[in-house]
């Protein structure tokens, strides 16, 4: 029973993390990424206007000399802002998703050790993975939409670590998106040669959302299944 109330309290108190289809459009997902949307477009106003008025003292001659960059660089620094505001989204969907996993994996280890002390605080996915094998029989690799919260993880360490840059290693799959994933959100920016430039206003939050809450739900089913089988009551 106490297996059982730990796991209900990971679940609700993770449930308005991830909500579903229905549940985005009143999420702070959903507030965030309008606030993001209307300060862009609020910023692209801002710029216009003082375009407008700045060519309204020119004469005709002095317009036509005018650069046609003339505020390139506001133009630039308000994509640049908003790129990163997008990022901030998926270093805190991670977050969210990582300390769920940590959550779940702590219960798991104290239903299976209960006299040992069982800390994850400061694992990374490679060893929280080898701790649901080894205590569920889980293979997360294995559940359905693990792909695309792998994706939200290496996206969320290329912010944090690479300045927004994707750079996968060879012989790594930790440090890899499926192909399939990148071709179609086409947030790929391949500017440099060896250096791969992540547009983060191109991903599909929702998606990510939604599909993450999906697969941490099945998570849970999968692993309240799995602890039955090993023996510890639900």
């Amino acid at each position: 029973m106490m297996v059982c109330r730990e796991l209900s309290i990971v679940q609700h108190f993770w449930l308005d993390k991830f909500p579903d289809e229905d549940g985005y459009i009143d999420s702070l997902w959903e507030m965030w990424e309008s606030r993001i949307r209307k300060g862009h477009e609020g910023e692209e106003a801002l710029i216009s206007k003082a375009a407008n008025r700045w060519e309204s003292t020119l004469t005709k001659e002095q317009r036509e000399l005018m650069p046609d960059d003339m505020f390139a660089d506001d133009i630039w620094h308000t994509l640049q802002l908003t790129n990163a505001m997008y990022a901030a989204m998926i270093v805190s969907l991670w977050s969210c998703v990582e300390c769920y996993l940590k959550d779940l994996l702590r219960v798991c280890k104290r239903a299976k050790h209960p006299n040992k002390k069982c800390s994850v605080h400061n694992w990374g996915i490679e060893r929280i993975k080898k701790g649901f094998e080894k205590d569920v029989n889980v293979k997360l690799e294995k559940e359905p939409n693990y792909a695309v919260v792998n994706a939200v993880r290496v996206l969320s360490n290329s912010f944090k670590h690479s300045e927004g840059y994707y750079l996968p290693k060879e012989g790594k799959p930790h440090t890899q998106i499926d192909a399939d994933l990148l071709t179609r959100w086409k947030c790929i920016s391949d500017r440099f040669i060896k250096h791969m430039e992540i547009d983060y206003t191109k991903l599909p939050v929702k998606e990510l959302v939604v599909t993450c809450g999906a697969f941490c739900r099945g998570l849970l089913s999968e692993t309240k299944k799995n602890l039955e089988g090993l023996g510890h009551g639900i």
